[in-house]
């Protein structure tokens, strides 16, 4: 009996360190294992190679290319055409320097991971949409890097399916850019921005924003304009003119977010369907800007003090009644929301802070 209860005792341990590293890497979001070959950029290794696209040019799909930064900054503007997991050795060490030409990344292959780099200076011309990283395709996971000294982050064209996490962003301008994109994940980010910290127009419909914090924004914190069926959830927006901006968007859902020190905390046009709920406004010198929108509803959000009684909250209805070429005249109805149930106490929502 002995030996049959040591050999059940080998067999759970084999068991147990079987799982507990798979555990571990759900937990931590790690690239995937690559089926393919390694190839090397950088180093002293014999065979690697000087330029991350010369490594790209030779890879084949499901490849891993891992770059040491070793001979870091890269001057190179990457084009990745290929599903493969492109790896820095380290995020703040092994630097793309896109010398302020075009996009230092654009990413047209599907599956592509991308983690470990820090990656600055894309075009900066004002007449320029070249950003830090461009993606128009599909299931990219973008994790783990810096993007900064630029103007637009990451710009997310007519795809599907992305995860973007666990990356700091400073830019100039936007932090994040999604258009005509749908079911993109963005959570634990960093952005400090000066015209706007996320993006999300043209039809990017049922996209998730989470756990991120937003710093400034001369138009807005995060700017949704013809977009649908968005979340986001666990973020602070601070310092923006404009916390959150909806134009022309239904069903948005705006849920346990943290608005602070804003000119407006929330601004709705001509939208419907908004449900704004289990959020703190503080400090901001206008909490809502509403018009044109008959749909939104405020559940139990906290209005920077308690309250005994519910919290009315104003909104305008612009109908025109003359419209010609060049003027037209039109008249404001009040409307009238309210949330019945207001939190008597500041939330503590702990999630925005990025997990470097």
């Amino acid at each position: 009996m002995k030996k049959k209860w040591l050999a059940v005792g080998i067999i759970l341990l084999f068991v147990g360190t079987s799982i507990i590293p798979s555990i571990a890497q759900d937990t931590e979001k790690p690239l995937p294992a690559s089926r393919g070959n390694w190839l090397y950029v950088g180093g002293s290794g014999p065979g690697n190679y000087t330029k991350i696209q010369d490594a790209i040019d030779n890879a084949s799909d499901g490849d891993t290319i891992f770059v040491y930064d070793d001979s870091s900054p890269y001057y190179e503007n990457i084009v990745v055409n290929k599903t493969i997991n492109l790896v820095g050795e380290d995020k703040n060490t092994t630097v793309i320097d896109g010398q302020h030409i075009r996009n230092v990344i654009h990413i047209t292959a599907d599956r592509v991971n991308l983690t470990g780099f820090t990656i600055i200076k894309a075009n900066k011309s004002p007449c320029s949409i070249d950003v830090g990283i461009y993606i128009d395709s599909n299931l990219n996971r973008i994790y783990n890097n810096n993007i900064n000294q630029i103007a637009r982050g990451i710009w997310i064209h007519y795809t599907h399916y992305q995860e973007i996490f666990l990356n700091n962003i400073s830019t100039q301008a936007s932090g994040i850019a999604l258009s005509h994109s749908s079911n993109n994940r963005i959570y634990q980010n960093t952005i400090q921005a000066k015209e706007a910290g996320i993006l999300i127009w043209g039809g990017s419909d049922g996209n998730k924003i989470s756990n991120t914090s937003i710093e400034g924004g001369d138009k807005a914190g995060i700017y949704f304009e013809g977009a649908d069926d968005n979340l986001v959830e666990y973020t602070k927006i601070s310092n923006a003119h404009l916390g959150i901006s909806i134009l022309d968007g239904n069903n948005n859902k705006l849920t346990s977010n943290h608005y602070e020190n804003c000119s407006y905390s929330i601004c709705i046009n001509y939208s419907s369907g908004c449900y704004i709920s289990y959020s703190n406004f503080i400090q901001n010198k206008v909490k809502f800007f509403v018009k044109n929108d008959l749909g939104i509803k405020f559940y139990k959000n906290f209005y920077g003090r308690p309250r005994i009684l519910p919290k009315f909250i104003l909104g305008i209805w612009k109908i025109a009644i003359w419209v010609k070429t060049n003027s037209s005249i039109y008249i404001y109805i009040p409307i009238l929301k309210i949330d019945w149930h207001p939190a008597q106490k500041r939330y503590d929502i702990p999630g925005w802070r990025c997990q470097n």
